[in-house]
C-alpha cells in the first residue's frame, strides 16, 4: 500500500467524502484519469476533503507520487498481467457463484474487500463515490454514508455493442457478459443515491435500464484558455493524430479497422500527402503489424501531448462502440483542433456539423480524407473549441457535483 506524505501530514475529517477509483491517476495519461482529475481537482480547491482510494492493477507502470496535500491510498488487486488476471477471474466463486462479469470479479476479491469494508466502517463518511462501475464490486453490502455512482461509461452497452462483432465464439461470451454487466449495473443505479452521467444520452441508457435511478448529468470538466491556439501552418502532408487509450477496445477496433480500410488504401493512392501520429497509454502490443505502414509514427505513452496537437490539422475519433464523452475530443477542442469521427465518437458532446468532421464508414473516411481544406479544419477548429468551452467548465462541473452531494448529506 502506498500513502502519500499529504495524507500523513493532514489528519482525516469527520467530513470527508470517500472517493474510490479503479486505478492510480497520477499522472492522468488517458481519458479515464482525466476524467477523474478534472473533477477531483476543482472540488478539492473549493475546499471539499475528499480521501482518495485507488485501486489500481498489480504491475501498472509510469505511475507518479499524488500531488502534495492529498488524502490518497493505492491498493493493488489482481495479478501482474492482464491476462493472468483475467485468467484468474474465471475461476473464481464471485464468476460462477455471484455471476459477475469477468471485468468486475477482481474488485470482489475477498482481501481488496475486507480492507475497503474497515476503511468505510472507521469514521463517519459524508458521502461515498464510486468513480466508475468497477470499483462498486469491493463495496460492503451495507453503507453508513449515501452512495454515489460516478459514471464514466454504460457498461452494459460497451459489452453489448462490442459483442456483435468478431468470432461467433467471442460474440457469444461478450453477449453472455453484457447480461452479467446488466443485472450488476443496475443493481449500482437503484443502490445509489444519484448516478452522475457525464451525458445526456448515458443518463436516458442509465433510466431504461433502471427507470427508479436518479441520475443528474455532470459532465468532464476541462478549463480552457482565453483563446484558441492558430492552425498549423503549412501544407502537405497533411497530419493526422490519434490519441487514447490503446489497450480500450472501442479504441483497439476502432483504431485497426481505420488502419486497414482506410489508411492503407489511401496512401496508395495518395503517396506523400499523409502522415498519422498515433499516441496512448496502455498495451499497444496490437499495433506491431502495422508498424511497417507508409506515413505511420506509433509513440505510444508520451510524456507532452500539447505538442502532438499543435503540430496536428486533424484529430481521429474512429469509435464504432462505446459510450461516454471521449475526453481525447475535448482535448482536441482545447487546442482548436477539429476531429474527424463516426457519430458515435462525438456522442453527447452536443456537437453541430460545423464543430467536427463526420464519416462513419470506411468509405466515408476515405472521401472525406481525400477532399480536406484547410480555411475549413481552421473554422471547424475554432467552432469546437468555442462550443467545448463554453458548455465543458471544469469549475462548473465541480459545482454542480458539489451541490448533488450537499443534497444527500444533509
Amino acid at each position: 500500500m502506498f500513502i502519500s506524505h499529504g495524507e500523513m501530514a493532514m489528519g482525516p475529517s469527520t467530513s470527508d467524502v470517500l472517493w474510490i477509483a479503479p486505478r492510480w491517476p497520477f499522472p492522468a495519461d488517458d481519458g479515464a484519469k482525466i476524467a477523474t482529475l478534472r473533477l477531483l481537482e476543482p472540488l478539492r480547491e473549493t475546499g471539499m476533503p475528499v480521501h482518495l482510494i485507488a485501486l489500481p492493477p498489480q504491475g501498472e507502470r509510469h505511475q507518479a507520487p499524488a500531488p502534495t496535500g492529498w488524502r490518497v491510498e493505492r491498493w493493488e488487486r489482481g495479478q501482474e498481467t492482464p491476462q493472468a488476471t483475467r485468467r484468474a477471474s474465471l475461476r473464481t466463486w464471485a464468476f460462477w457463484g455471484e455471476g459477475l462479469p469477468y471485468s468486475i470479479v477482481p474488485f470482489r476479491a475477498a482481501p481488496l474487500r475486507a480492507r475497503v469494508r474497515d476503511l468505510v466502517a472507521s469514521r463517519a463518511w459524508s458521502a461515498i463515490v464510486v468513480d466508475g462501475l468497477h470499483a462498486a464490486a469491493a463495496l460492503p453490502d451495507e453503507l453508513p454514508a449515501p452512495l454515489v455512482y460516478r459514471a464514466h461509461n454504460v457498461e452494459t452497452d460497451i459489452l453489448a455493442r462490442a459483442s456483435t462483432e468478431g468470432p461467433r465464439s467471442l460474440r457469444a461470451f461478450l453477449g453472455w457478459q453484457a447480461r452479467r454487466m446488466a443485472v450488476f449495473e443496475k443493481k449500482i443505479l437503484q443502490r445509489a443515491a444519484f448516478t452522475a452521467a457525464v451525458s445526456d444520452e448515458d443518463a436516458r441508457r442509465f433510466c431504461r435500464l433502471a427507470p427508479s435511478a436518479r441520475v443528474p448529468v455532470v459532465p468532464i470538466g476541462w478549463d480552457f484558455p482565453a483563446e484558441p491556439p492558430p492552425p498549423r501552418a503549412g501544407e502537405i502532408p497533411w497530419r493526422l493524430l490519434f490519441v487514447g487509450r490503446l489497450d480500450w477496445a472501442p479504441n483497439r477496433e476502432g483504431l485497426a479497422e481505420f488502419l486497414r480500410e482506410v489508411w492503407t488504401p489511401l496512401v496508395q493512392r495518395a503517396t506523400g500527402r499523409f502522415e498519422l501520429t498515433i499516441a496512448g497509454s496502455g498495451d499497444g502490443a496490437w499495433l506491431e503489424p502495422f508498424r511497417g505502414l507508409r506515413g505511420v509514427r506509433i509513440l505510444g505513452r508520451v510524456a507532452e501531448l500539447p505538442p502532438l496537437y499543435l503540430e496536428a490539422d486533424l484529430c481521429l475519433v474512429p469509435l464504432r462502440f462505446g459510450s461516454g464523452t471521449r475526453v481525447k475530443v475535448l482535448e482536441a477542442c482545447r487546442y482548436a483542433r477539429p476531429c474527424l469521427s463516426t457519430s458515435l465518437g462525438v456522442e453527447g458532446l452536443g456537437f453541430g456539423e460545423g464543430d467536427f468532421l463526420r464519416a462513419d464508414t470506411s468509405a466515408e473516411w476515405r472521401t472525406v480524407l481525400e477532399h480536406l481544406d484547410r480555411s475549413d479544419l481552421a473554422s471547424r477548429g475554432q467552432c469546437a473549441f468555442r462550443h467545448a468551452r463554453e458548455r465543458f467548465s471544469a469549475s462548473r462541473a465541480a459545482a454542480d457535483f458539489r451541490e448533488l452531494l450537499r443534497g444527500i448529506s444533509g
